[in-house]
């Protein structure tokens, strides 16, 4: 592959990039009677297209619910009861008409959704705690690019530039430069997901919000900011399902962590970022998250103990996610207190020092209270 001058999972052998030949389109989103309906066109009839519904919280740029969560009315095991739907597929929240090759039409039964946590999709509406929607198209093709667009609740229409640029109306409010990201990886989602998940980074915030925790990776947020930023830090996944015991595992642990992306210096942020946009963020604009506890390690193998699970604030979650990734990798306990202090005096930090089952209700308790000061 890397001597053919392209990459197969993403163009042809002529160079002709898949997401050229194989995408999806947008076309109109209405709300009526409870009823969120989507049209879709899709460019070759070999497309099923998929569509996702997420839901803001507040004016925030984060997803209060995401389309990856599971509804408790109807209760299932798989994405049928999810806002993530491939045309035609039985999934108890959608209904469709139009056939292939389209148009396509996505109708999502609002009042059928329930969770839960926070409960009932029209109760969030109502109240205030959610007032936009962003709806993903995606062809489902692996290397081809999907599409956003954000929908007003309120006033039924669409918004342009929402955290998002928009050229034709100079509209620049993107925190992320999606063509910087591809400068290293060329399609976004291709080598750690698969499918049309390219093109636009708020596609990845369908799955990675505030209200999980980082599962992989130790003390940090499943959400976006959180998650790269754990990544791109070269922070251990999974550090307690290593064998340490084994040379090899150890040692391919050790080299992961020496890794680094690229430097260490403000160009590290502008890899990714916009310049400028990458400052502590308003807490006015970004929710409070969820952060994971420490994994089980030998104490033989790192001085780090266990360090429980807790809920951070925006700050915490986007610039300390970096701080506690390097303190991770090398070992420093005493750091990751600091930070954890710094970040309960200015901002928010509450432990769940019981490992309680139910911590994820308190995760939304605070959400919704930290939120309201700033509506």
């Amino acid at each position: 592959m890397l001597h053919t001058g392209y990459d197969p999972r993403i163009t042809r052998e002529d160079g002709v990039r898949y997401e050229d030949i194989w995408y999806v389109t947008i076309d109109d989103i209405t709300l009526a009677e409870n009823h969120l309906t989507v049209e879709v066109s899709a460019s070759d009839a070999a497309i099923t297209p998929e569509v996702y519904v997420s839901f803001y919280g507040w004016n925030s740029k984060q997803f209060y619910l995401s389309s990856h969560e599971r509804t408790v009315t109807p209760m299932c095991g798989s994405r049928g009861c999810r806002m993530e739907a491939e045309f035609g597929e039985d999934n108890a929240l959608f209904s469709y008409s139009g056939a292939n090759p389209g148009p396509y039409t996505f109708n999502l039964e609002m009042a059928t959704g329930v969770w839960e946590y926070p409960g009932s999709l029209l109760d969030m509406i109502a109240d205030g705690r959610v007032k936009y929607a962003e709806v993903t198209a995606i062809t489902g093709i692996t290397g081809t690019a999907g599409v956003t667009q954000t929908f007003d609740l309120t006033t039924g229409q669409m918004v342009e530039g929402y955290f998002k640029d928009n050229d034709d109306l100079e509209i620049y409010n993107a925190i992320v430069d999606i063509d910087k990201c591809d400068k290293c990886h060329d399609q976004l989602a291709v080598t750690f997901h698969g499918g049309g998940r390219g093109g636009d980074i708020v596609i990845c915030k369908n799955c990675h919000y505030p209200a999980n925790d980082g599962s992989h990776y130790e003390m940090q947020s499943r959400s976006i900011d959180s998650y790269v930023h754990a990544v791109h830090s070269f922070q251990l996944p999974d550090p307690g399902s290593v064998d340490w015991d084994d040379p090899v595992e150890a040692a391919w642990a050790e080299m992961h962590t020496h890794h680094t992306f690229p430097n260490f210096t403000i160009t590290n942020c502008e890899g990714c970022h916009k310049a400028g946009m990458y400052n502590v963020p308003d807490q006015a604009e970004s929710m409070p998250s969820w952060q994971s506890a420490t994994d089980i390690v030998p104490a033989d193998v790192r001085a780090v103990g266990d360090f429980p699970s807790a809920i951070t604030g925006p700050a915490s979650r986007s610039c300390a996610g970096c701080h506690r990734a390097h303190y991770l990798k090398f070992d420093w306990p005493g750091a990751i207190v600091n930070v954890n202090a710094h970040t309960k005096a200015n901002g928010t930090y509450i432990e769940d020092p019981e490992d309680d089952t139910d911590f994820e209700g308190v995760v939304w308790d605070v959400i919704d209270k930290l939120m309201s000061y700033f509506q």
